[in-house]
């Protein structure tokens, strides 16, 4: 308790704290550098998953939705594949934003309300590492990420469709009286083709 500490002792211990926060300062963004957005999109499932990341209203992230990051991430990983290149969170700018809706688009030939849905995840993919202080608010606010929409032709039977086939007669077989009522359950039960 009455023990006099050294002045070169203090010094040490002064400085040694010191030059501690300065290597943590900068070791620390050379490292979050180095997150790969592949790797970083399995954070994001996996905090979604374990409740860690709720969405903006705070609810939990549904299961829906994680699978939809799920297939962006596989798009993304074969992208980069095909790019031959492995993209960190910090090489995020227009051009690779462009180059991933481009080779959905036209490589992959994905339709552009699916193109848009993937390009979404993107968005929030860059708003989750913008949250978690992995890229700055300035690249976010140099990227616009296009949403495509395009409105679709749903084709169904009405009830009244689906009762007259019900009511056909007079098939070649058997099979073709099993294959009509097996269509005719489909079709009530929510069965898409």
């Amino acid at each position: 308790p009455n023990s006099i500490v050294s002045p070169k002792l203090l010094k040490t211990a002064v400085y040694a704290k010191h030059l501690n926060k300065i290597v943590e300062a900068t070791v620390k963004p050379q490292k979050e550098n180095r997150i790969l957005i592949a790797d970083f999109f399995q954070q994001l499932i996996d905090d979604s998953k374990n409740k860690d990341r709720v969405s903006q209203d705070g609810r939990l992230i549904t299961a829906a939705t994680i699978r939809s990051y799920e297939t962006t991430k596989m798009h993304f990983c074969n992208f980069q594949i095909k790019q031959h290149r492995k993209y960190r969170l910090v090489d995020t700018d227009q051009k690779l934003i462009d180059a991933f809706s481009n080779y959905l688009t036209y490589e992959k030939k994905i339709s552009f309300n699916s193109v848009g849905k993937y390009m979404k995840t993107m968005r929030t993919l860059l708003n989750y590492a913008k949250q978690k202080k992995l890229i700055t608010s300035e690249i976010l606010a140099d990227i616009k990420i296009k949403v495509n929409h395009e409105e679709v032709d749903n084709i169904y039977l009405s009830m009244q469709d689906i009762k007259d086939l019900t009511e056909l007669k007079g098939f070649e077989t058997p099979v073709h009286d099993t294959v009509r009522d097996l269509f005719v359950i489909g079709c009530l039960t929510g069965l898409r083709f």
